[in-house]
């Protein structure tokens, strides 16, 4: 039986991969998180809180609709 030796190219880009360690994780999530959305308090602003609390929480409920009824399609089209 034959044995097919890798092949080495020196064009191959491969790039250096490493992973992120526990401290830089949880920095990113921090700065992700109390970032907080662009434009709250200008909404805030402009309308007392409670509108702006309930515009903040109808929103991506709205936007979200379209891709899970999409989501939903498509699942049925293949169902296993």
């Amino acid at each position: 039986m034959k044995e097919i030796a890798p092949v080495r190219d020196s064009n191959v880009f491969r790039p250096n991969l490493r992973k992120m360690g526990y401290l830089p994780l949880v920095g990113v999530i921090f700065f992700t998180v109390s970032g907080g959305a662009y434009g709250i308090e200008p909404l805030v602003g402009q309308l007392n809180a409670g509108w702006a609390l309930v515009l903040i929480i109808v929103t991506p409920l709205i936007w979200g609709l379209p891709i899970s009824m999409m989501a939903a399609d498509l699942s049925s089209a293949m169902p296993e």
